[in-house]
């Protein structure tokens, strides 16, 4: 539904579209503020039949980092490459009470691959593993069966409560090319240090998508946020300066709005505030998100 209650229909269940504008991409990617959706058409995927999932610890963050473009440089895709630092395990085992695979090493990776033939997939493994020996990993810990799979998952799932649940925070959303993804680890640990701030971060790597959360601990709050004001812009700076941007997947929303500047040019700002001014002129969905303050 348009901001003047028009109902209008973009896409279907077609394979094959480009009859004007991909405005499906336009209103999924507008964060509320284009049209409220009101009806979805899904395509629902068959699960493969197959999957192997393996954890590898490795001695420092810049390594396990550095194997993950290895990998697809390899020809292997795998269906989940999740990336997690010490003090993200050492919050898991606080979290939960007991202990986590790998939780001295000072980063692990967490890698699935998944298809409907095993024989594929035992090769696509055996690559995965020279790799990561090949950039310094400690170990190979090979989940023998569903039981182990969803053990490793559950303690990748409770990554984020366990961080978030430490102290107050900040996340920021922080995506580069894969390929650089060890000078992002390497940079956000720097910039955080730098300015006393203390910083765990984790996140889906194979996208080269990595959360960095900000945690106040003891800090006061007054001179927790000064710090953050310092060192959050200076993450998006790096960020962009490698050929990334400031959000991969959470968006801009209300708290990212004033930074969103750092991620995109004024013509290019400019532009998507036009488009909201032509769909919304009384602004009234979503107000006051994803653009910068006057």
């Amino acid at each position: 539904m348009l901001a003047n209650g028009e109902l209008v229909r973009y896409g279907g269940k077609r394979l094959k579209d480009v009859t004007g504008f991909n405005m499906v991409q336009l209103f999924v990617g507008s964060e509320g503020t284009l049209g409220v959706i009101v009806g979805i058409t899904l395509k629902l995927l068959p699960l493969p039949a197959y999957r192997r999932t393996l954890m590898a610890p490795f001695p420092s963050l810049e390594s396990a980092a550095s194997a993950v473009p290895a990998i697809l440089q390899r020809g292997v895709i795998p269906c989940a490459l999740e990336f997690m630092e010490q003090a993200c395990l050492k919050a898991i085992e606080e979290r939960r009470g007991e202990s986590v695979p790998h939780s001295d090493a000072a980063a692990t990776l967490l890698i699935e691959v998944d298809g409907n033939h095993e024989d594929t997939l035992d090769r696509e493994m055996e690559i995965i593993g020279d790799v990561l020996f090949e950039h310094g990993a400690l170990d190979l810990d090979v989940a023998d069966g569903p039981t182990k799979q969803a053990a490793l998952w559950a303690m990748r799932r409770a990554a984020g409560e366990a961080v978030k649940g430490i102290s107050p925070y900040k996340e920021e959303d922080t995506v580069v090319p894969r390929a650089n993804l060890p000078k992002l680890v390497k940079g956000v640990h720097e910039i955080c240090d730098r300015h006393g701030v203390r910083m765990i971060c984790y996140g889906h790597a194979g996208d080269g998508n990595i959360h960095v959360n900000l945690l106040r601990g003891d800090s006061g709050s007054d001179e927790w946020n000064r710090r953050c004001a310092k060192a959050i812009p200076e993450i998006f700076e790096m960020t962009v300066s490698l050929g990334g941007t400031i959000s991969g997947e959470h968006g801009i929303g209300f708290v990212q709005k004033n930074y969103l500047k750092q991620g995109l040019s004024s013509t290019a700002i400019d532009s998507m505030r036009a488009v909201k001014q032509a769909l919304d002129p009384k602004g009234i969905l979503n107000p006051s998100k994803i653009f910068p303050d006057p």
